[in-house]
């Protein structure tokens, strides 16, 4: 009589499974962190008491956009994610989807966009296939008016890009006060130049505002 038991290939099955479990254990990262590396947030000349505070781009310019997406694990010796393994969003709150795909073998992202007029918060996420969101880094761009400052020790002079369109009265410009310290009638003029400081070694915020 031949008898067949299913133990052997039961202990199989089993083994299978925990090398498959433990793989899948190797493979879960133990961080995962996204950046957005360019435009820089920093750069900033808003007033930050006037609203939305954010990087100040000419509204007719393409967006350069680069991030990256930092992965560490438990150990050196883990196998690692593969850049398909990674997908990546950029987009804006206004415009959605800027792009959607994997980053490149360095695991960073580099875009080229245009975006509409208006104040858009940038939004640079990672996922793993098929699976929720792991990390984001966002970025607040205002794609209106482009204000530049620019310190020559004497004064502070402003340039600005053109809004787009004439259906307002004048440009006004303030500087970490609620009333703004000069007001622009003349809409096609771009630049302001501010003297009679106190001290030019202290930082000031600057934010100017078309008025309807």
């Amino acid at each position: 009589m031949l008898v067949v038991t299913s133990s052997c290939s039961d202990e199989l099955e089993n083994l299978s499974e925990s090398i498959s479990s433990d793989q899948n254990q190797i493979l879960e990262p133990i961080n995962v962190s996204t950046a957005i590396k360019s435009p820089i947030q920093s750069r900033d000349y808003s007033f930050y008491s006037q609203g939305k505070t954010g990087i100040f781009e000419n509204p007719k310019n393409t967006k350069q956009f680069s991030g990256f997406v930092s992965i560490k694990y438990t150990d050196n010796n883990s196998a690692t994610y593969k850049n398909t393994d990674i997908e990546v969003n950029w987009k804006s709150n206004i415009d959605g989807i800027l792009f959607r795909g994997s980053p490149n073998v360095d695991f960073e992202s580099n875009i080229s966009k245009k975006l509409s007029v208006g104040v858009h918060t940038i939004y640079f996420e990672a996922f793993l296939k098929d699976k929720k969101i792991i990390s984001k880094d966002s970025i607040i761009l205002s794609n209106t008016i482009q204000l530049i400052a620019k310190n020559t020790s004497r004064s502070v002079k402003l340039n600005w890009t053109k809004y787009q369109g004439n259906d307002f009265i004048s440009y006004q410009i303030f500087s970490e006060k609620i009333e703004p310290i000069a007001e622009i009638n003349d809409i096609n003029t771009l630049n302001f130049e501010r003297k009679n400081f106190k001290s030019f070694i202290d930082k000031k915020n600057y934010l100017i505002v078309r008025k309807d």
